[in-house]
C-alpha cells in the first residue's frame, strides 16, 4: 500500500553527507519514486545518531496521508477523541466506529495533524499512521517506517517485531499511533487455522496512545472496551459546510430547497458528498443536474455512488466510492458471518424502515439471528430503535446491497426466501391482528410489487393474505393490482374449479366491488356462482359468491335481483347459530338492500338485531357500521326516542370516524397514520403527521379549540417524518380508511411552505397556509332530516378516495398539505362542529424540463405544417388571388 512515496519532507538539522554512500543511495531512490497516488509521509529527519538514541532529541512523524484542507465539522467527535485520549486516565485505546464513508479516516487524519502542530513539552508526540487491512500492508507499513526512521533491527529480525519493541521501549518517548480501517477481527486476531494477527504488534505501554477506526462495533469492543465513540451521519449545517467548500459555483448554495433534496438523497454522508462533488467538477454540471441523474433511476444512483474520485487524502481512488466501500464490509461479512449476510441479503429485500424482528428469518436459533442482527448493528448496516423490536436500514446501504445481490447472482433466491418466510409470519385477516398486518405490510407490499417471475405457491398465499387485509383497512385499488397477478398466474396452471383458483377469484371480485368497477365485479361472480351452483345450498363456498354477488347487485341498482339472492341467503343459513358471523353479514346485506328498496320497517328491524346481538368487538368497523346505519334511520321523525337512546349507546363506543389510511402519488403508496393503533406499538414511518386522536375523534368547534394549535394538523398532531415527491399541477389520491354516510359536510384543502424546506422538523405554529380547494354542498335537501348531497358523500361514492391537483404555478420547495373534512350533523349550536385535519409533507417540483421540450416540440411541428399548407395551396393556384396583407 505505501510503495508509492512520493515526497519527503524534511526539517534537517544536520544535512546527511553525499559522502555517506547509504543516505545517497536512498536519496536518489526516493526521488526516483513515481507520483501516482499523492501519498505523503512528513517527517522530521534526526541528527546522524543511528539506532534508537535518535528518537530521545526529536519528535518523528509518519503520516503518509496529507492533511485534508476541505475538512470542516465535527468539532465535538474531535473534542470526546482528544479528552478520551490525552485527558482520561483510562483512554489509552480508543475506537472510532461507524458507517464506511461516514468520516472516520477524515476526523482521525484532522487530529493527527493537530497533534503533530503540538508544541507544548508535556503534548509533544510523535505521531505514527498505519494501516491495517491487512497483514501485508501492515508488514509493509512497518518496513517503510522502521527504515526512514532509522531503527535498527536485531539479527533476522522482522520488521513488525522491531516496530513493537522500539515504541514500547523508553527511547520511543510519547507518541500517538492511529490504526485505521481495522475492520476485519481475523486480521487483527487470527483465526484457529492461522493464530496470531495485527494486534500481537501493536504496542502496550503507558507512553503510547492508540486510536483504532473501524465499521466493525465487535472490532471496536475488542480493541478499546468501553472506549468507544460511535460516529454518525453529519447535521445539516457541516454538510452544507462541506459542500460548499467542495463546489467551485459556490452561488448554487443560495438554491436552499435544491442543496437540502441533495443533501437528503446523499443521507449526509461526508464521502457521498465529496463524491458528489468530485463528479461535478470533472463533468462540468451543475447541482440540478447531478441531482436529476441520481434520482432517475436506482441503476443511475448505484453507478454514480461507485464513481471514485483520487486525492491525497485516501489511500487509492476506490476508497473515494461510498458503494465501493460497502462492498468491503460486505464480502467481510459474508466470509466471517454466513449468518449476518444471509439477514443482510434479505433485509435488502424488504422496505429499509421500521422493520419488525419478527420478519427477520429463522437462522436456526434465536442465538444466531441475535448474533447476526448484531453483527449487522455493529456494521452501522441496521439501527435498533428504542423498542429494540423494530430496526431501520440505512437507505444507501439498502440500495447497495441490492446490487450486491445482483451482482453475486443471488437477488431472485434471496427475495423467494424472504416471499416464504414472510408469506408464513404474515397474519390473517383476523381484525384482533390488525396492529400485526399493519407493521408488516409495506415490507409484503414491496416483495409483492418488486419480486418478478417469483411465481411460487408462496406468493400466491402472501397475496392472498395482503389483499385481505388490504380490503379490510379500506385499500381496494392496492389489493386489485394485486389480485389480478395472483389469479391471472394461477389461471395458467389450475383448473377454473380448483378451490385456490376460486378463492382467489372470490377475493378480486370483492376487491373489484369496493373499487366501484362493479361490471368486472359482477361478470367475474356470476362467472364463479355458476361454477359452483353443483355445491349444496348451504355450503358456505356457494353462499359467499351468492353474497357478494347481491352486494355489488345493489351497488349496480339491481336491486330486486339483490334482494332474491338475498332472502334466499338468509333462509338457507336459518340453522347456523342467531351471533353467527356469516348469519349477520347476510342480515346485515339484507337490510340494506331493503333501505335501497324503501322497506323501511324491514330495514330496522333486521339492523336492530345485528347492531346489539352480535358477538364481534364493540369497536369492529362491521358492528360499527350497522350501529351507523341504524341510527341514521332512527333520525326520521317517527323514531326519533330510539334516536336519542342509541346515541347515548354510540357515546360510550369507540368512534366510527375515519382517518387518512393511504395517499397515492405518482402510482406509488404511503400509509396514513392510524391513531387506533397508537397504544399498540409504533407505526411506520410515513409523509402524513401523527395525532393523538386515538378513537379517530375530532377538534370541536369551541372558542379555545380553534385557538389552539389541535386546529393545524388535528390533536397533538407531530411531524412526519417523510416527505414525498410530487409534481406541481399533478394530481394526488388521499383515502380515508372510512367515513359515516351520516356526517355530511365540506371537504377542504390547504397547503403551507415550510421554513428552510424541511417539513419534518417544522413548527406547526409558524405555518402559513393558503387554501387551493373546497368542496360543499352539491345538492339541496329536499326534506327534514335529509341535507342533501355533500362533499362528503362523494367521497363515500368514490371509495372514500379524494382527489387533490396541487397548483400547477406553484414554487418547488417543501410544503405541508392539510386535507380536512367539516362534520355539520351536529353542528345545530355553538361548539358542535367536528373538524378532521390532516396533514401532508409533500416537496413540489416543477414541470421536468423534457416535458417542457416536448410541448415546445410540438408547437414546432405545428407551425411547421401550417407554413408548408399555405405554400403549397399558393403554388397550386388555389390562394394566388390572395393579397399579400390577406397572406399576411
Amino acid at each position: 500500500m505505501f510503495e508509492d512515496v512520493v515526497c519527503l519532507a524534511a526539517n534537517v538539522k544536520r544535512r546527511c553527507s553525499l559522502a555517506d554512500r547509504e543516505c545517497f543511495d536512498q536519496r536518489k531512490r526516493l526521488a526516483g519514486e513515481p507520483m501516482t497516488r499523492g501519498l505523503k509521509i512528513e517527517q522530521r529527519v534526526i541528527p546522524p545518531q543511528t539506532g534508537e538514541n535518535a528518537a530521545t532529541e526529536s519528535r518523528t512523524h509518519y503520516l503518509p496521508l496529507s492533511r485534508n484542507k476541505s475538512f470542516t465539522g465535527r468539532e465535538g467527535t474531535i473534542a470526546e477523541l482528544q479528552k478520551l485520549l490525552f485527558t482520561d486516565p483510562n483512554g489509552q485505546r480508543v475506537a472510532l466506529v461507524g458507517l464506511g464513508g461516514v468520516g472516520k479516516t477524515q476526523i482521525a487524519l484532522q487530529l493527527a495533524h493537530l497533534v503533530k502542530k503540538e508544541d507544548q513539552a508535556d503534548r509533544n508526540y510523535s505521531v505514527i499512521w498505519m494501516p491495517a487491512l491487512s497483514m501485508a500492508s501492515f508488514e509493509q507499513a512497518c518496513t517503510k517506517m522502521i527504515s526512514d526512521f532509522g531503527i535498527e533491527r536485531k539479527g533476522e529480525e522482522a520488521p513488525k517485531d522491531a516496530f513493537n519493541r522500539f515504541l514500547n521501549s523508553e527511547k520511543a518517548g510519547k507518541w500517538f499511533l492511529i490504526m485505521d480501517n481495522a475492520d476485519d477481527i481475523e486480521t487483527l486476531y487470527g483465526t484457529a487455522e492461522a493464530p496470531g494477527g495485527i494486534n500481537q504488534f501493536i504496542p502496550d505501554c503507558d507512553h503510547g496512545y492508540i486510536l483504532f477506526t473501524t465499521r466493525s462495533l465487535e472490532v471496536a469492543v475488542s480493541v478499546a472496551q468501553s472506549n468507544i465513540v460511535k460516529l454518525s451521519e453529519m447535521n445539516d449545517e457541516d454538510a452544507k459546510a462541506l459542500l460548499m467548500g467542495s463546489l467551485i459555483e459556490k452561488d448554487q448554495m443560495q438554491d436552499t430547497a435544491l442543496i437540502d433534496k441533495l443533501l437528503q438523497e446523499l443521507a449526509y454522508l461526508p464521502l457521498a458528498i465529496t463524491q458528489a462533488s468530485a463528479y461535478m467538477k470533472v463533468n462540468e454540471i451543475s447541482v440540478n443536474e447531478y441531482l436529476r441523474i441520481l434520482q432517475n433511476t436506482d441503476q443511475d444512483m448505484v453507478e454514480l455512488l461507485s464513481c471514485g474520485f483520487r486525492d491525497s487524502t485516501h489511500y487509492d481512488p476506490s476508497q473515494g466510492a461510498v458503494a465501493t466501500t460497502w462492498i468491503v464490509s460486505f464480502n467481510q461479512i459474508r466470509a466471517l458471518h454466513e449468518d449476518a449476510a444471509t439477514l443482510l441479503s434479505i433485509t435488502a429485500c424488504l422496505e429499509p424502515k421500521a422493520i419488525p424482528r419478527a420478519l427477520f428469518p429463522r437462522l436456526g436459533s434465536e442465538q444466531k439471528l441475535t448474533r447476526a442482527i448484531g453483527t449487522l448493528c455493529g456494521y452501522s448496516f441496521l439501527s435498533k430503535r428504542e423498542d429494540g423490536e423494530t430496526f431501520d436500514m440505512h437507505s444507501l446501504v439498502h440500495l447497495a446491497t441490492q446490487r450486491w445481490n445482483q451482482d453475486d447472482g443471488l437477488e431472485k433466491g434471496i427475495c423467494q426466501m424472504a416471499v416464504a418466510h414472510i408469506a408464513e409470519a404474515f397474519p390473517c385477516d383476523d381484525w384482533d391482528e390488525r396492529e400485526v398486518w399493519r407493521q408488516y405490510m409495506p415490507h409484503a407490499l414491496r416483495l409483492l410489487t418488486s419480486v418478478d417471475g417469483a411465481h411460487t405457491d408462496d406468493r400466491w398465499v402472501l397475496g392472498y393474505k395482503v389483499s385481505q387485509c388490504l380490503l379490510i383497512d379500506g385499500r381496494a385499488r392496492q389489493a386489485v393490482l394485486i389480485l389480478e397477478s395472483v389469479v391471472e398466474t394461477e389461471k395458467t396452471m389450475l383448473a377454473e374449479n380448483d378451490p385456490p383458483l376460486l378463492s382467489s377469484q372470490y377475493l378480486l371480485a370483492s376487491a373489484y366491488a369496493s373499487n366501484r368497477q362493479t361490471k368486472e365485479s359482477i361478470k367475474l361472480l356470476e362467472h364463479m356462482v355458476a361454477i359452483r351452483s353443483d355445491l349444496a345450498e348451504n355450503h358456505p363456498d356457494r353462499l359467499a359468491s351468492q353474497h357478494i354477488l347481491a352486494r355489488v347487485y345493489r351497488l349496480n341498482g339491481q336491486i330486486k335481483e339483490s334482494i332474491k339472492l338475498l332472502e334466499h341467503e338468509v333462509a338457507v343459513q336459518v340453522d347456523l347459530g342467531e351471533n353467527h358471523p356469516d348469519r349477520l353479514a347476510s342480515q346485515h346485506e339484507l337490510a340494506s338492500a331493503y333501505l335501497s328498496n324503501g322497506q323501511m320497517k324491514d330495514a330496522i328491524e333486521l339492523l336492530e338485531h345485528v347492531a346489539f346481538r352480535t358477538d364481534l368487538a364493540e369497536t369492529h368497523p362491521d358492528r360499527l357500521r350497522s350501529q351507523e346505519k341504524l341510527a341514521s334511520q332512527y333520525k326520521m321523525p317517527s323514531t326519533t326516542v330510539r334516536f336519542l337512546s342509541l346515541g347515548a349507546f354510540f357515546l360510550c363506543k369507540a368512534s366510527a370516524h375515519g382517518h387518512v389510511s393511504e395517499v397515492l402519488i405518482n402510482d406509488k403508496s404511503y400509509c396514513g397514520h392510524d391513531p387506533t393503533k397508537v397504544p399498540y406499538g409504533p407505526q411506520p414511518e410515513s409523509i402524513t403527521w401523527t395525532n393523538g386522536a386515538k378513537d379517530n375523534g375530532f377538534v370541536i368547534s369551541t372558542a379555545s379549540a380553534l385557538s389552539s394549535p389541535d386546529i393545524i394538523c388535528h390533536l397533538n398532531a407531530t411531524n412526519g417524518h417523510l416527505t414525498a415527491d410530487v409534481t406541481a399541477g399533478a394530481t394526488i389520491t388521499v383515502r380515508w380508511s372510512d367515513w359515516p354516510e351520516a356526517h355530511w359536510g365540506p371537504v377542504l384543502d390547504y397547503m403551507a411552505r415550510c421554513p428552510n424546506d424541511d417539513c419534518t422538523a417544522v413548527d406547526k405554529t409558524k405555518l402559513k397556509f393558503f387554501k387551493i380547494d373546497e368542496m360543499g354542498q352539491l345538492t339541496r335537501g329536499t326534506v327534514p332530516g335529509k341535507p342533501g348531497y355533500w362533499a362528503n358523500n362523494k367521497l363515500r361514492d368514490e371509495d372514500f378516495s379524494w382527489n387533490i391537483t396541487i397548483p400547477a404555478k406553484l414554487a418547488p420547495g417543501s410544503y405541508v398539505l392539510r386535507h380536512e373534512i367539516i362534520a355539520l350533523h351536529a353542528g345545530g349550536a355553538e361548539g358542535t362542529t367536528q373538524m378532521y385535519p390532516q396533514c401532508i409533507n409533500l416537496f413540489i417540483k416543477v414541470m421536468a424540463l423534457h416535458s417542457l421540450m416536448a410541448c415546445l416540440r410540438r408547437i414546432y411541428i405545428l407551425l411547421r405544417i401550417r407554413v408548408c399548407c399555405i405554400m403549397f395551396l399558393w403554388m397550386s393556384g388555389v390562394m394566388q388571388s390572395t393579397s399579400s396583407r390577406d397572406l399576411q
